[in-house]
């Protein structure tokens, strides 16, 4: 993946949204936001990862409300 990502997502109701990078072994390497966002219409965030982050392979997990969806990233070189 690139150093930046561009995430989108649509909010049917007002929820906590918590945004992390975790490696395959489920920890953290990198917690990117955890904040509250209003609901009705798209958000769009964007990642920045650390430039000392190794190459590897990471899960981007987003958590709203009850749901978490889980994307496989590949840093590389």
């Amino acid at each position: 993946f690139e150093s930046e990502i561009h995430l989108s997502f649509m909010l049917a109701q007002p929820e906590t949204v918590e945004i992390e990078l975790i490696n395959v072994l489920g920890q953290t390497v990198q917690p990117i936001q955890k904040e509250h966002h209003s609901g009705g219409g798209t958000q769009v965030f964007t990642f920045v990862a650390d430039a000392n982050l190794p190459v590897g392979i990471y899960l981007l997990r987003v958590k709203c409300g009850e749901k978490v969806w889980t994307r496989e990233l590949a840093k590389v070189e």
